[in-house]
């Protein structure tokens, strides 16, 4: 039985991705995105305080879904 591991990463300077090559056999690709100015940890604190600035920075289909299932809640 074989386990098919697909990881797509953004041109992180301090990520490693060939770590997940030799190690899990991964196939990754890289998405070549601009730099956005915030932090995952600014943008999980801008949606658990309830502000709308993460919006600028999250699909509509994201903010959705973290919506739905009441994820980064108080």
């Amino acid at each position: 039985l074989g386990i098919w591991v697909f990881f797509i990463g953004l041109d992180y300077p301090l990520i490693y991705f060939e770590e997940y090559e030799e190690k899990y056999g991964a196939r990754v690709s890289f998405i070549m995105t601009p730099p956005i100015p915030v932090s995952s940890t600014e943008i999980r604190e801008m949606l658990k305080n309830g502000s709308d600035s993460a919006k600028k920075y999250l699909h509509p289909d994201v903010i959705g879904f973290i919506g739905e299932k009441g994820l980064y809640a108080e």
